[in-house]
């Protein structure tokens, strides 16, 4: 399949405008059922109601695992505060309350958050001292089965005529 430049980058994967649509086409280092996790979860949150992109399917691209879905069209709330400095505050409470959104939603039914961070701080490299002073911090983090993003920051958030979006 010919695609043209990335739309943009992540540490994941590239994302590309195809057919209307967009690609998130992953990295080859990546374990062979990132997509279709990826996937799963962002058509969990779809179905919860949350406002993000319909997943269309998976596909293989030049053998690397790829998730079809919605385009979005907006700029990020991100590229907003660039170009509305004066503004800030008022996308940073837009943020605030779709962060909020989401932790409403229960998830009891996903790995816990600090299960995952633990797995990643195990495999970090970092010197076993740091790795036991991370671990001891995140064993003081309040438990919960709100939703958790994972990667919430001001780029994920796209604003359309209507709505907010959560990407990634």
């Amino acid at each position: 399949m010919e695609l043209d430049q990335p739309i943009g980058r992540g540490n994941t994967a590239e994302i590309y405008r195809y057919k209307g649509k967009i690609l998130k086409r992953f990295k080859p280092d990546l374990p062979p059922d990132e997509a279709g996790r990826e996937a799963e979860k962002q058509q969990w949150a779809y179905a919860c109601g949350l406002p993000v992109p319909k997943v269309h399917g998976l596909e293989r691209i030049d053998g690397q695992q790829a998730i079809v879905m919605e385009y979005v069209p907006g700029p990020t709330l991100g590229e907003q505060i660039r170009h509305e400095p004066g503004k800030v505050a008022y996308y940073l409470s837009q943020a605030a309350e779709m962060q909020i959104r989401i932790h409403g939603v229960k998830a009891s039914s996903w790995p816990a958050m600090t299960e995952r961070l633990a797995i990643k701080i195990a495999a970090s490299g970092l010197t076993l001292r740091w790795q036991e002073e991370l671990l001891r911090r995140l064993q003081d983090q309040p438990e919960g089965t709100g939703l958790c993003h994972g990667d919430f920051h001001v780029y994920n958030l796209i604003q359309t005529d209507t709505e907010l979006f959560v990407i990634d």
